[in-house]
C-alpha cells in the first residue's frame, strides 16, 4: 500500500513539473522583452538580433507634417525578423503621441510616456497605444479590430537611456504591463493577458 502511494505522489509531481515546464519555459530575457499568456500559453519574446533567425528589437517613428513647422508623430517599437515578415512578431504602436512643433519633437518625447494608464487608440487618426501580434502561421491579430472595452496598457516606469550607438538616436526606455484582446480580418479573437514589456521608444533629429 505504502509502495503504491510513492508511485502516485511521484506520477503526480512528474505531471505537475512537465506542466510547469510547457507553460513557463525558462528563457534569459534580455534587456528589451515581452512576456504574456496567448489565450492561456506562455509567450516569450526577446532581443536576439546577433542570433540568426532570431528576433531582434527595433524602433522608429513616423511623422505627418502639418504646416511645415508643426508635425504629429507616432512611434514603434517591435520585435521581428527584419528579414521576413511573415515570421512571429509582436508590435507596439504609440500612435499621435507628439502634436507639435517639429523641431522640438526629439526632447520633448521624453515627456510623453509617463507611468499611468495609457489611452487606447480605435483608430489609426487617433492618439492612444495599438498592439499587434503575428503569430508563428504569419497571421496578423490587433486592437484596432473588434471591442477594445477591456484593453489595458499600463506604463510603470520611464528613463532616459544612451543614444544608440549605431545610429546615434535618443532613447526613452519604458516598462509596463499590457492586458488586451487582439482580432483578425475575420474577427476571431485571442486574450493577450498578464503581458509585461520593457522596451525603448526612439526619436532623432531631421
Amino acid at each position: 500500500m505504502k509502495k503504491s502511494f510513492l508511485y502516485v505522489i511521484l506520477l503526480v509531481s512528474l505531471l505537475v513539473w512537465q506542466s510547469c515546464k510547457e507553460d513557463d519555459p525558462a528563457v534569459q530575457l534580455t534587456e528589451f522583452h515581452f512576456t504574456a499568456r496567448v489565450d492561456g500559453d506562455s509567450l516569450t519574446v526577446i532581443d536576439q538580433s546577433t542570433v540568426p533567425g532570431g528576433l531582434g528589437y527595433y524602433a522608429d517613428k513616423d511623422s505627418i507634417g502639418i504646416d511645415g513647422v508643426n508635425c504629429i508623430v507616432s512611434y514603434q517599437s517591435q520585435f521581428r525578423d527584419i528579414a521576413n515578415v511573415s515570421f512571429q512578431g509582436v508590435f507596439f504602436t504609440f500612435n499621435r503621441y507628439y502634436n507639435g512643433e517639429c523641431a522640438k519633437e526629439p526632447e520633448d518625447f521624453r515627456t510623453l510616456f509617463q507611468p499611468e494608464l495609457q489611452p487606447v487608440a480605435d483608430g489609426e487618426g487617433v492618439r492612444g497605444w495599438i498592439f499587434q501580434y503575428r503569430d508563428d502561421a504569419g497571421k496578423l491579430w490587433s486592437t484596432l479590430k473588434g471591442d477594445q472595452s477591456n484593453n489595458r496598457l499600463e506604463i510603470k516606469s520611464t528613463e532616459s537611456i544612451t543614444d544608440d550607438a549605431r545610429f546615434g538616436f535618443k532613447r526613452q526606455k519604458i516598462t509596463g504591463t499590457l492586458n488586451c484582446s487582439v482580432y483578425d480580418d475575420n474577427n476571431n479573437s485571442l486574450e493577450i493577458s498578464n503581458g509585461k514589456f520593457s522596451i525603448y521608444i526612439a526619436s532623432y533629429d531631421w
